[in-house]
């Protein structure tokens, strides 16, 4: 569409006012879908991201077979994103899900 106004402009006479006013709402628009498009395509990333480490987990823990009765480093790091320490024994822990819970 911008290029389409581009060419009417380049081979016919127009009112240059008109013709910038529609250009610049035309850009606008293209701006506002390309920043939206871009939100959209870095969500289906986080999505699909998420996915592959939901079905790594389920698949760890379906190879436990047994209750987990001892720390298992691998199921640990595929459950946490980070934990953090604050003073008075407080702990916070952060899951890849995006759940976060205190401990005291």
């Amino acid at each position: 569409m911008i290029q389409n106004i581009i060419n009417q402009n380049a081979y016919t006479a127009l009112d240059q006012e008109e013709y910038q006013r529609r250009y610049d709402s035309l850009v606008e628009r293209f701006d506002t879908t390309k920043a939206d498009l871009e939100l959209t395509t870095e969500q289906i990333k986080d999505k699909i991201t998420r996915h592959r480490n939901l079905e790594i987990f389920l698949g760890e823990l379906k190879n436990q077979g047994n209750l987990i009765t001892k720390f298992d480093p691998l199921l640990w790091n595929s459950l946490v994103d980070y934990a953090t320490v604050f003073e008075k024994q407080k702990v916070e822990i952060n899951f890849n899900s995006g759940i976060t819970i205190a401990v005291k």
